[in-house]
């Protein structure tokens, strides 16, 4: 701690330029999980709460709206209020200049943004869920699958363009929800289910190749440019009569 008493306008200076070097001394903060210590940065001493998410998201791919942060006594930490304002409640100080908090992770704020399907945050959502689920996680998997029907085209071509992300390669549902999305009349979705093929099949089945075939007579480029690449990557069957 700095004290200054009330001297002449140059030890005020001098006090003043104190208070504002151990303001500026870096602080490293310990970010723990459920498994233990996660990372361990560096933040000055004016760093708010967010200040600190934005810097766990960039370093472990985890949205801010993903991110709950603890302190020592179990309390969340609201996002505009500074790390160090009520030290030590707002995380555990230690002797030589760290803090502590406690990353929790929770998805139903995503969730509930895919369910809202406002223009900008539904198709935000969508594109955030491949960061924090695992391929092949039937609640998300289910989520994105059921915005393929949404009424709103901005919702189904974000679906289109998570679903390979999230499910797993070679799911019959999923290869039927783009092989449906192939003959849609939307030409952002016909791409974008284009070009989900090669992730989540390695090979084509008669019907598929028939509509990929169908792709490259396409009245837009890109769809038949697409379609030209995917035939490319992916085998063809014996059995199945090539483009």
């Amino acid at each position: 701690m700095v004290v200054c008493s009330a001297e002449p306008s140059a030890t005020t200076a001098a006090c003043a330029m104190a208070v504002a070097a151990v303001t500026a001394t870096p602080v490293r903060v310990a970010v723990y999980s459920a498994a233990g210590l996660l990372l361990e940065v560096a933040v000055d001493r004016e760093c708010t709460v967010r200040g600190l998410k934005e810097r766990i998201a960039a370093q472990v791919q985890l949205p801010l709206e993903c991110q709950s942060l603890i302190d020592a006594g179990a309390a969340v930490l609201d996002d505009s209020s500074s790390l160090f304002e009520n030290s030590p409640a707002s995380g555990q100080q230690g002797t030589e200049g760290e803090l502590s908090v406690t990353l929790v992770k929770h998805l139903q704020a995503l969730y509930d943004g895919i369910a809202a399907a406002h223009p900008d945050d539904g198709p935000k959502a969508l594109e955030m869920l491949p960061q924090v689920v695992s391929r092949g996680d039937e609640r998300a998997v289910e989520a994105v699958t059921a915005c393929l029907g949404h009424a709103r085209d901005y919702m189904r071509r974000a679906a289109m363009c998570t679903l390979p992300q999230v499910a797993p390669p070679g799911d019959a549902g999923t290869i039927a929800a783009v092989r449906q999305g192939l003959q849609s009349t939307d030409t952002p979705l016909r791409i974008a289910a284009v070009q989900a093929l090669p992730h989540i099949t390695s090979e084509l089945d008669e019907s598929t190749l028939a509509l990929l075939t169908q792709c490259k007579r396409d009245r837009c480029s890109l769809v038949r440019f697409a379609a030209d690449e995917v035939l490319r990557q992916l085998k063809v069957p014996p059995n199945c009569k090539g483009p």
